[in-house]
């Protein structure tokens, strides 16, 4: 099945010809970008011009009317498109939910390490170096990850190292981790702990045989649960 999503920008209603994005919110893209290409899904994609170079075509009474942009509001602004090829509406929706974790140089440590604790597998590991987005970071960046990717089971992990002036602690999100015994869970909760910070001891609660809280030695919130049998 075929999906276009379109990305609604702020602030480009009335942007000037010729105006690129911000450099931060361009290695972004360029980062979603690839992984859609990376996943086989990606059909098609561009940007569009600000509406200020558009035109608007109306025939009021049967005439032909043409109206010189900027016409639009803000919310109904195109700043862009992608054309994806996917199995449902359900996964297309994925694709556009999709975010990454945000390491500050260490994205292939954490992968690595979490690899080996959660029994996945790393499916992508690419540096900026060699990519459109090299230009966009310090020379001494470029060796830092773009893109990684980590399969567990059927769940995907994802992640890159932003450059420093760039880099932001990830806030107001957890990686959560559902796991089916409490011996897994305890496994997985004091494996990601060491050398970080527990928030919530894992323990039982109403709704779980265990569960915690902690924030890793990389940086990036858990929770791990281990639900009761229903």
């Amino acid at each position: 099945m075929r999906f276009m999503m379109l990305l609604i920008p702020k602030g480009y209603e009335n942007a000037a010809p010729g105006t690129t994005p911000d450099p931060k919110h361009h290695a972004e893209m360029m980062k979603y970008n690839e992984t859609l290409r990376k996943a086989g899904v990606l059909l098609s994609l561009d940007g569009l011009h600000p509406p200020s170079m558009g035109a608007r075509v109306t025939f009021p009474g049967g005439k032909p009317k043409v109206t010189d942009g900027p016409f639009a509001e803000a919310k109904e602004v195109l700043g862009g498109y992608w054309m994806i090829q996917v199995t449902s509406k359900e996964e297309a929706i994925e694709w556009a939910k999709r975010t990454y974790l945000t390491f500050n140089g260490n994205c292939e440590a954490a992968f690595r390490y979490y690899e080996k604790i959660l029994g996945g597998k790393i499916v992508a590991m690419m540096p900026h170096e060699g990519t459109p987005a090299a230009e966009h970071v310090p020379a001494e960046w470029r060796k830092k990850i773009l893109h990684a990717r980590l399969l567990i089971g059927d769940k995907l992990l994802m992640g890159s190292d932003a450059p420093p002036d760039r880099y932001e602690e990830p806030k107001g999100l957890s990686v959560t981790i559902g796991v089916d015994t409490a011996a897994e869970a305890e496994r997985i909760f004091h494996a990601l702990a060491d050398n970080g910070t527990v928030r919530m001891p894992l323990q039982e609660t109403f709704w779980a045989i265990r569960f915690g809280t902690l924030v890793d030695q990389f940086g990036i919130p858990w929770m791990v649960n281990c639900e009761r049998p229903s």
